[in-house]
């Protein structure tokens, strides 16, 4: 028979099991906490890692867009470093038009790789966008210093218009003064002192196509200008800002100013009541004429384009430019400068592609 002191002695050295096994379990709980902190955390860092490397990414691609300022060429590279990593930045183009004064189609690709230095050179996270995106040259065809798709066929309406196709700037060629329609008459027209310094084309469609300008595209609201009128301009200014002007008929009184011009309609210089003046640096675009009435002077140093509304078929006036006094002086400098703010990619609308390395 068991008695009490029998069964305390059977269970003598049973804590130490139940210690060690207790112990053993805390253990294991614990061990699995400390291990999912770990990987919390582990999974906390690639999150931000990643994040950071899109971030790094797109850096990469919007700075390496502002800063080229010349068309770069197919695969062209470039590692951007910023703070956190850097970017490897490659340029591929898609499509080259024949024509090199037509926009041309890139896709831009930036890998954003995160770097920290105690870990040593290799990335923690790397993530790749790319951007479809259009370079525009920032340049115009210069066939002539005043290029009319149509111009008055009588040579008594040019007594007065000068026009001079040596660079003014001194910086291009010479170019022709004039370019307009066949059977325009220039008996009487002595540009740059050489006489007929006038380049003629078929019909007043092939001139205006000639041009090479978008012009449907402008008028239909594809380009946004700077200002909308002429009125905020100070006098005298020489910021080379851009203008569009849409109306049928705009008046230009006592206008002195610079950049890129663009009116859809008739230019009005001035009227025969009073001396006026209209003088222009860069880039006159006119979708019907210039009637060119200002009585001192219609100047333009750059470049004069009239009647490109020919290119919406429609049929512009003709330029008469008689009884006041008009000089066109072809410059590329006032050019360049009124097309510098338009040189350089433009990204296409809904082209951005994330984790372009996946496909």
């Amino acid at each position: 028979m068991n008695t009490l002191a029998d069964r305390i002695r059977n269970n003598r050295g049973i804590a130490i099991p139940m210690t060690l096994l207790l112990l053993t379990v805390l253990t294991v709980m614990l061990s699995s906490l400390f291990l999912r902190v770990s990987a919390d955390r582990r999974m906390a860092a690639s999150s931000e890692a990643t994040i950071t490397a899109l971030t790094l990414a797109q850096s990469g691609l919007q700075s390496y867009m502002n800063s080229v300022t010349a068309r770069p060429t197919d695969g062209d590279s470039v590692r951007i470093n910023l703070n956190g990593g850097y970017a490897e930045v490659v340029a591929r183009v898609l499509q080259q038009p024949l024509d090199t004064m037509m926009p041309q189609t890139f896709i831009i690709r930036s890998t954003g790789y995160v770097i920290v230095p105690s870990l040593g050179s290799v990335p923690l996270a790397v993530r790749t966008v790319a951007e479809f995106a259009v370079w525009q040259s920032g340049g115009v065809r210069t066939l002539g210093a005043f290029t009319g798709t149509r111009i008055s066929t009588l040579a008594s309406a040019l007594d007065d218009l000068w026009v001079y196709g040596a660079d003014r700037c001194g910086m291009s060629a010479a170019i022709p003064g004039i370019r307009s329609q066949n059977g325009t008459s220039f008996s009487d027209f002595n540009p740059d002192m050489t006489p007929r310094d006038v380049v003629e084309l078929s019909t007043t469609n092939a001139v205006g196509l000639a041009t090479g300008i978008r012009w449907a595209e402008i008028v239909g609201g594809g380009f946004t200008p700077d200002h909308t009128t002429l009125a905020s301009m100070p006098p005298g200014d020489t910021t080379f800002q851009s203008y569009l002007i849409d109306e049928i008929e705009y008046d230009a009184v006592n206008i002195r100013g610079s950049g890129l011009l663009i009116i859809t309609g008739e230019l009005d210089t001035g009227n025969t009541g009073s001396d006026l003046i209209f003088e222009w640096d860069g880039i006159v675009l006119i979708g019907d004429d210039l009637d060119a009435d200002a009585l001192d002077s219609t100047v333009i140093r750059g470049l004069l384009v009239t009647g490109l509304n020919t290119l919406l078929a429609m049929t512009p006036d003709a330029n008469v430019l008689a009884n006041a006094p008009v000089y066109v002086y072809y410059d590329s400098c006032n050019i360049a400068k009124a097309m510098e703010r338009f040189k350089g990619f433009v990204p296409i609308p809904n082209a951005w592609v994330d984790n372009w390395a996946m496909y």
